[in-house]
């Protein structure tokens, strides 16, 4: 299958996953897992480089600066943002889906969250790029389409409530990770 076709046809992969939830759940988990870990790690890597080493010396002024401000560097945000997104969004689907009166399902809700979440981990691998931004923004608009399937597919929400369901869900996220974020930035860079 080419990488175009995967891209805008996911419905091997949430078929895929809709048979492991309901032959091998902690196999699904731990793939889910692993997805996450990876994807998280290769960003926060890709960020890292690209703040360091890539983007200074092909254009300064647009590019990031040689060594961040502040104690922290950019790959532990980074890695502890991607990886919290997915999971809160996962919190999100639940909380929607009780909204709806659908049946309790952790693992689903993760692996909608976190595998619909796949075209943006592939398109965070250019950030150490500056024109990657373009990229992810796309990636977005993928995954706002893979989102949409796992959700029918896995969640079982119908096609009617299926754009409702998730851009509730998209908003409840935004607001949980600003406010996570900016407890985060508090614990982590305390005012001086």
């Amino acid at each position: 299958m080419s990488a175009v076709r995967w891209l805008l046809e996911p419905e091997s992969v949430w078929e895929r996953a809709a048979q492991r939830l309901a032959a091998d759940p902690r196999g699904l988990l731990a793939r889910t897992l692993f997805i996450a870990l990876l994807g998280a790690f290769a960003a926060a890597g890709a960020v890292e480089l690209g703040a360091r080493f890539v983007t200074t010396s092909w254009n300064f002024e647009f590019g990031f600066r040689t060594t961040p401000a502040g104690p922290l560097r950019p790959f532990l945000p980074t890695f502890v943002g991607v990886l919290a997104g997915p999971l809160v969004l996962a919190g999100a689907l639940l909380l929607m889906g009780r909204m709806y009166r659908l049946p309790f399902r952790p693992l689903a809700a993760l692996a909608v969250a976190v595998q619909g979440t796949m075209p943006i981990y592939v398109a965070l691998l250019t950030m150490w790029m500056p024109a990657a931004i373009l990229l992810v923004c796309i990636a977005f608009i993928v995954s706002l389409f893979w989102w949409g399937l796992g959700n029918r597919r896995l969640l079982g929400i119908p096609a009617a409530d299926s754009q409702e369901f998730l851009v509730l869900a998209l908003l409840i996220t935004t607001v949980a990770t600003q406010f996570l974020g900016a407890l985060l930035s508090f614990l982590l860079l305390p005012p001086r």
